[in-house]
C-alpha cells in the first residue's frame, strides 16, 4: 500500500510540471484559440541542458518549486516552438549539472499573446568551469528576430503562413540589470 501511494504522488509529481504546453509542433498539432506560439534557440555552455519556464506569480524555487514550471527551452537545438496558453512566463532555472534558481522578481520574462507567434528573443547561458564546479554568467538575451523568421519559414512553414510574427521580447525585471535585450553580439 505505501509504495502504491508513492508511486501516485510520484506521477503527480511529474504531471504537475507537465501543464498544457505543446512542443514538437507538426501540422496536426491542433492550436486552441487561448494559446500562443512561443519562439526561440536557447544556447548554453558546457554542463547546461535546459532554462524552466513558469507562469507569472508561481513558485519557481527548490525542489518542489520545480514541479510548477509550464514549459522548459532546451539548450542547443536551434529554433524551438511551443503552443503555450496566453499569459506570462519567467525563467525560474537553469538546470544541467548544476541548477540555479531566479525569483520572479530579478530574471527575465515575456508576455505570450495568444493566435500569434511570439518571438521572445535568443537566450545565452554562459558557463566557465576551471578545475571546480560549474559557474553559470548572466543569461543574456539578443534580438535576433531576422534568423528567426528565415529558420521559422525553413522549420515551421505551416506556423508562418498561420499566424502573424510579433515581438515579444523578454524583459529584465531587476532595476540592477538592463531592462532590454542586448544587441546581437
Amino acid at each position: 500500500m505505501k509504495s502504491t501511494g508513492m508511486a501516485a504522488i510520484g506521477v503527480a509529481v511529474f504531471a504537475a510540471g507537465c501543464g498544457t504546453v505543446k512542443g514538437n509542433l507538426t501540422p496536426a498539432t491542433a492550436i486552441d484559440p487561448t494559446e500562443g506560439i512561443v519562439v526561440s534557440r536557447t544556447s548554453c555552455g558546457s554542463g547546461i541542458y535546459k532554462t524552466e519556464w513558469y507562469p507569472a506569480g508561481v513558485r519557481s524555487k527548490g525542489y518542489f518549486g520545480a514541479i510548477n514550471f509550464a514549459f522548459v527551452l532546451g539548450c542547443n537545438n536551434g529554433l524551438l516552438a511551443y503552443a503555450v496558453p496566453e499569459g506570462t512566463y519567467f525563467m525560474g532555472k537553469v538546470v544541467g549539472m548544476t541548477y540555479l534558481d531566479y525569483p520572479e522578481s530579478d530574471t527575465w520574462s515575456f508576455t505570450v499573446k495568444a493566435g500569434q507567434l511570439n518571438y521572445v528573443g535568443d537566450f545565452v547561458v554562459p558557463t566557465t568551469r576551471d578545475s571546480g564546479p560549474i559557474l553559470v554568467a548572466p543569461t543574456r538575451v539578443y534580438e535576433r528576430s531576422a534568423e528567426a523568421r528565415q529558420e521559422l519559414k525553413a522549420k515551421y512553414p505551416w506556423l508562418a503562413e498561420r499566424f502573424e510574427f510579433v515581438m515579444a521580447l523578454a524583459q529584465r525585471s531587476s532595476k540592477d540589470a538592463p531592462t532590454q535585450p542586448a544587441a546581437t553580439p
